[in-house]
């Protein structure tokens, strides 16, 4: 039998809420709030499970928008080695999440390195190329971790489903 994550994640959940919850002293306030954000969070990884390879897949292609983008201005060979390893990442259809991860991780790298050694007169282009180019992905995120309930206006942030085609 495969086990079913969806599954185990509501019993873990049930657990919390009803055996480990009740148990708690009125004055383990800490222990009760830390229980609670627990719970929270693993609703939310419940929630987000099926669609996390989508979501992992949408802020890769991202990164590559980003790299593309960075090397139309400033040419140079420091983004080609991560970039080729996370398009084969995304090519192969059984790779793991996590293989993706590390990919878009490298490439993430390679931008910051390719910033932090700008000459000056490259910064104001640069610049302007990152702000827009982390607007989609910022609002993945924001979407994402919606029901963390950090938003002062949730109504206003796009579904994640929207957001990650």
């Amino acid at each position: 039998m495969v086990p079913d994550s969806d599954l185990q994640l509501q019993m873990v959940i049930k657990a919390l809420q009803e055996a480990v919850a009740p148990g708690l002293k009125l004055d383990e306030k800490i222990a009760a709030e830390q229980l609670h954000l627990s719970i929270a969070t693993l609703g939310m990884v419940r929630q987000h499970l099926p669609i996390t390879r989508r979501f992992i897949r949408a802020m890769s292609r991202d990164a590559l928008d980003l790299a593309a983008r960075l090397d139309a201005v400033v040419a140079t060979e420091t983004l080609k080695a991560p970039t080729a390893a996370l398009e084969a990442a995304l090519a192969d259809p059984a790779i793991e999440n996590q293989d993706i991860e590390e990919a878009r991780a490298a490439l993430h790298g390679a931008i910051s390195a390719l910033i932090d050694g700008l000459d000056a007169a490259d910064r104001p282009a640069v610049r302007a190329i990152v702000v827009d180019a982390m607007a989609l992905p910022i609002e993945r995120q924001r979407a994402w971790f919606l029901g963390s309930g950090f938003e002062a206006d949730p109504g206003i942030i796009r579904q994640i489903g929207e957001l990650i085609g």
